[in-house]
């Protein structure tokens, strides 16, 4: 059974601008989307897609956001693209888990993504917010 509860976009979520608040909702629901389906015992079923969904949304999303930091002269984006790497680098592990047959893949993914949401976005993200 999934241990965090449906989570639903709010402003405190928001780092100011709209393609990159966009982006991040995205992972909102996809975290929404594994947690209906481990609530009714199907997790196993949107694993496919939702790991494939994920490698899109990681590539134009940090693709976006560090362009966008650029702009802005961020001081931290080598920060932020190391911090993109990891993210990458465990959705390629999830990735080989999956056709590896781990039938308990969902209980390592959504931990994973409910710590990106609350971990990178709010604290890592926020940053350039206010940059």
């Amino acid at each position: 059974m999934p241990s965090t509860a449906l989570k639903a976009w709010n402003d405190s979520y928001s780092v100011g601008v709209n393609k990159l608040d966009g982006d991040h909702q995205k992972i909102l629901t996809m975290i929404n989307k594994l947690h209906e389906a481990m609530a009714a015992g199907q997790s196993k079923d949107v694993m496919k897609t939702l790991i494939s969904d994920l490698k899109s949304y990681s590539l134009s999303h940090f693709t976006n956001e560090e362009t966008y930091l650029e702009t802005i002269d961020y001081p931290d984006l080598a920060e932020q693209k190391q911090q993109h790497a990891i993210f990458i680098n465990k959705i390629k592990e999830f990735e080989t888990e999956m056709m590896n047959g781990n039938l308990l893949l969902a209980m390592k993914v959504m931990p994973f993504l409910n710590d990106w949401l609350l971990s990178h976005i709010m604290n890592k993200d926020m940053k350039y917010s206010k940059h």
